[in-house]
């Protein structure tokens, strides 16, 4: 990187208060997809600086033989499955974002976050040989919507009343029926920022070998269904509101973040691990 790039990058985080973290966007824009079919992920960064850049790709924190802007997946081995990151040079890790490869016949297909104000589109896909008819759309066990088969439904931007479980269902000419599975679809405030909680807080001894970290969310919106969790950057594997991680060793030592669908990240929160005792405080 050259020395003016890094003057920029600095500048950026100091004005902003920020670190520079790129977005993954799809293309086709659907975080569930069939086997076979072809999506396209773009490490989107701005402002980006240095334009000839490396770009680094990581699938369940598994780093990718990939360091191009744009890489297309072809769904055809289970392992695409998984929380996709990217990385723009000495950039932060992106978010992560989940791309799920669907073997059912129907599957209802919607973007892989959803944030206030986004255009928020849905799309009953399907791999049945007879695909005319039409396509029914649910929310919450009600009909919402009827259409002709492929097409795709605009519910316009995105609000947090759009918020529920979802499902469709392929109505073929022959009056037979095919309903994908329910799908849970989250919008969430674009300014609303989790807290992570850790307990046993500042200079608790060791002699129970276990710490609780919390995702701590203040919103109108009470349910929610899944969580993401990050460690130095780095997606882990834990969905849930609440985990525990016991026999705390000094590898659990890091930079604690949680993530609910369409929100920001948290601040950073730091464990640090030390022998017969250990201490949290904020990251920044």
């Amino acid at each position: 990187m050259s020395p003016l790039t890094l003057m920029l990058l600095l500048f950026y985080e100091c004005f902003t208060g920020a670190s520079v973290r790129p977005v993954v966007s799809f293309l086709p824009n659907w975080a569930t997809v069939f086997y076979d079919d072809f999506v396209t992920l773009t490490c989107n960064l701005d402002p980006n600086p240095e334009k000839e850049m490396r770009y680094f790709w990581y699938r369940d924190n598994e780093k990718m033989n990939q360091y191009d802007q744009s890489i297309t997946i072809q769904s055809d081995r289970w392992k695409h499955n998984g929380n996709y990151q990217c990385q723009a040079g000495t950039s932060d890790k992106s978010d992560a974002v989940r791309l799920a490869i669907s073997n059912d016949l129907v599957i209802l297909q919607a973007p892989p976050s959803i944030r206030e104000g986004d255009s928020l589109s849905l799309r009953c896909h399907s791999r049945l040989e007879n695909n005319r008819g039409k396509d029914q759309f649910y929310k919450n066990g009600n009909l919402i919507t009827t259409l002709a088969s492929g097409s795709v439904y605009s519910l316009g931007n995105a609000a947090p009343h759009m918020t529920g479980t979802y499902k469709c269902a392929k109505l073929s000419v022959s009056s037979s029926v095919r309903n994908s599975k329910d799908k849970r679809i989250y919008v969430e405030g674009a300014g609303t920022k989790p807290v992570v909680s850790i307990k046993p807080q500042r200079s608790t001894a060791l002699l129970m070998n276990f710490v609780t970290l919390t995702c701590i969310v203040t919103s109108t919106v009470p349910e929610r269904w899944w969580y993401v969790w990050y460690k130095d950057g780095d997606w882990i594997p834990k969905e849930q509101k609440t985990f525990t991680l016991k026999h705390v060793q000094e590898k659990d030592s890091g930079n604690y973040q949680c993530q609910t669908p369409g929100s920001e990240r948290s601040d950073p929160v730091r464990l640090d691990v030390e022998w017969g005792n250990f201490y949290w405080e904020n990251a920044l």
